[in-house]
């Protein structure tokens, strides 16, 4: 067994006291089936992982799209200020701003008296909470959803309210557990863990949204006094306007005479349109399609640059990172921050010792320098992992030149192991696997069993251990399409949706690429296609080099894993266009992509309307219906949009 109930004690204490554990969920989750295997099964596991409701999972979607401040928080990510302007958002309606409380997401199925962590929508599954909060929903009843639904009638199925699991900063202080904590929200994460019923009653349930039906929410009446409403014309005004006065009360808001820490706002377009006097009746339903949320703290220190690290990323490439002289940001201390590429090293002209100004905006962000230090900071010319010369060909884009670099080899590993979704093969267990030599490349990845015995005999691992990686491996790759396993080979900045793009153009391309790969035509094959859209002469020079430096690797996999593979024809080429509304079925999206279809919003081009049921209706259908577009439900599109191979 690789751990015992006294370690697993440990780590947990240790994630509990917001602490750094040194495993991964993927690894943590495996290490906790290994002890349950051991230890009476699943009646011992501290909380249960279970779908959730059906109305919960298909009504309280995903938090809206995060957008950065006026300046980004990184590197090509857009600012409110862009979507506005790109949005093209309706003239004369209504806005309503409203704060972001910095929490934990949780949402009630009311109908089934039930509570959700929401972190992991996107396969149906989350944590089952109801413990923790069960005590709340006559409040939420009576309270929260009133506006809705009269006391005398029975509560409708599907009926759901999203809540921001926070703590206050009263009860933050009283109990000193600044001590144990770097900030209230780490309290509430480590309660939601621990699943400790009675530190839960110290967590307050923010109402953010109630959901009557799919696609269609509203703001419920309990934050009238925390909201502001605007019309679209004066939209970004009233944005700054709002984030100056969070900021001015040290990012935080009186919510019924407690103190919250706010991280943000949310900006949402009321789906009734016009704004009498710019006041709004709350509750207020509110159009989903243009709804954002906004990192707006701009919390700015200075402090002193040390040094710059040079670190070898997993595709090779060589990323900066600057070590400070430790600032705090509230109880956050920060003595590092990732420069992204070393071409701002050389436009900011770093120097040792230089002042610099640190943004702290969820992670640290590196602002700009003073140039008052001693001396230039120089750029590399080895890589720090092999010492072999780097390869310049942009500052942008600085790689280790050596194929048999070690640290190169462990990140295409690792990196295959992520993007083909092998749960439990985390960095952690990667980089011990390599270590002992058990694993050295992809192709030994997949070929783990030779040294099973061997692996199982390792302190660290053991029989469960091992079952669980061949397991995770084989699973991996029967669910996986040619396109994922192309994106997950060390091809540099060639990913899942480019292959899908080229596998999508002709319905012969899915075997001659294989072929091609298999006996060594690849480069000749890929130059003679023609034009791809999307795909430059700069992504297939990639291409082909990803594949000239690993074509030993790439033939004797292809060799044998094509058959292995989930197959997904992409035969069909672009069909068109098609709207969801009311629905964001993960594996309906990927089938209609994998068949040629652009899924997205309305547009006024689109082939077909796809929504959960018959009886959904939104400002889409309505158009649809105007349009003669054909509506189908999800079960429809599959029967006829999708074509079986």
């Amino acid at each position: 067994m690789s751990i015992t109930k006294e370690q697993l004690d440990e780590i947990i204490a240790k994630y509990n006291r917001g602490e750094p554990t040194g495993y991964s969920d993927e690894e943590y989750d495996k290490l906790l089936e290994e002890y349950l295997n051991e230890h009476g099964g699943e009646s011992n596991r501290p909380f249960n992982r279970q779908k959730q409701s059906l109305s919960v999972n298909d009504l309280v979607g995903t938090l809206p799209k995060v957008y950065g401040v006026t300046e980004p928080m990184r590197p090509n990510q857009k600012t409110y200020l862009d979507w506005i302007t790109t949005k093209r958002i309706p003239e004369n309606q209504g806005v309503c701003i409203q704060p972001k409380f910095d929490g934990c997401s949780v949402a009630c199925d009311v109908t089934m008296g039930a509570f959700f962590t929401r972190g992991d929508y996107d396969n149906g599954e989350s944590v089952d909470v109801t413990d923790l909060f069960k005590d709340r929903l006559s409040w939420i009843r009576e309270v929260v959803v009133r506006d809705w639904i009269p006391s005398d009638q029975n509560w409708p199925k599907g009926f759901a309210v999203k809540f921001e699991a926070i703590m206050d900063h009263e009860t933050f202080n009283e109990f000193k557990l600044y001590q144990r904590y770097k900030r209230p929200r780490d309290v509430v994460a480590a309660i939601i863990s621990s699943r400790n019923a009675e530190m839960a009653k110290l967590i307050t349930l923010v109402p953010l949204r109630v959901y009557t039906s799919p696609g269609r929410h509203y703001i419920p009446e309990i934050l009238r006094d925390y909201c502001s409403t605007v019309q679209t014309s004066n939209c970004y005004n009233a944005i700054e306007t709002f984030r100056d006065r969070i900021l001015a009360d040290g990012a935080t808001i009186k919510y019924f005479d407690k103190t919250f820490s706010i991280d943000g706002v949310v900006v949402s377009l009321l789906e009734d349109g016009v704004l009498y006097e710019n006041t709004i009746a709350l509750p207020a339903f509110i159009n989903p399609e243009y709804e954002i949320a906004i990192k707006i703290l701009y919390n700015v220190k200075e402090t002193k640059l040390k040094s710059i690290d040079y670190q070898l990323g997993k595709q090779g490439r060589i990323t900066p990172v600057a070590i400070l002289e430790p600032v705090m940001f509230d109880n956050v201390k920060v003595d590092h921050v990732t420069l992204s590429t070393l071409q701002r090293v050389v436009d900011m002209t770093l120097r040792h010792n230089d002042t610099v100004r640190i943004m702290y905006n969820i992670v640290p962000y590196f602002l700009d320098s003073y140039h008052d230090g001693d001396y230039p900071i120089p750029v590399p010319d080895k890589c720090p992992v092999c010492g072999s010369k780097l390869d310049y060909l942009s500052y942008k884009f600085v790689r280790c030149s050596n194929p048999n670099c070690k640290g190169l080899k462990l990140g295409a590993i690792i990196r295959h192991a992520e993007k083909m979704k092998m749960v439990g093969l985390g960095e952690g267990v990667l980089t011990k696997l390599f270590d002992l030599d058990f694993v050295n490349s992809i192709t030994e990845l997949y070929d783990i069993q030779k040294w099973g015995s061997a692996i199982i005999n390792t302190p660290g691992f053991g029989q469960v251990s091992y079952d669980n990686m061949v397991k995770s491996i084989n699973k991996a790759l029967s669910e996986a399409t040619l396109s994922r396993f192309l994106g997950a080979l060390p091809f540099n900045d060639t990913d899942e949706k480019t292959w899908r793009q080229i596998l999508m153009v002709n319905e012969d391309y899915y075997w001659y690429l294989i072929r091609s790969m298999q006996d060594g035509s690849f480069p000749d094959w890929i130059m003679s296609i023609g034009y791809v859209p999307g795909i430059g002469t700069t992504k297939i020079r990639k291409m082909i080099d990803g594949y000239l430096r690993n074509k030993e690797e790439i033939q004797f996999l292809m060799s044998w894993v094509p058959d292995k593979l989930k197959h997904v024809d992409y035969s069909f080429g672009k069909n068109g266009k098609i709207c969801m509304t009311g629905t964001r079925d993960a594996d309906l999206i990927e089938a209609l992509t994998s068949n040629g279809w652009e899924v997205g919003g309305w547009s006024n081009d689109c082939e077909y309307v796809i929504v959960p049921d018959h009886n959904f209706t939104s400002a889409k259908t309505k158009k649809a219906e105007e349009k003669g577009i054909p509506i189908y439900t999800v079960k429809e599109a599959y029967d006829n949009l999708i074509k079986p191979f």
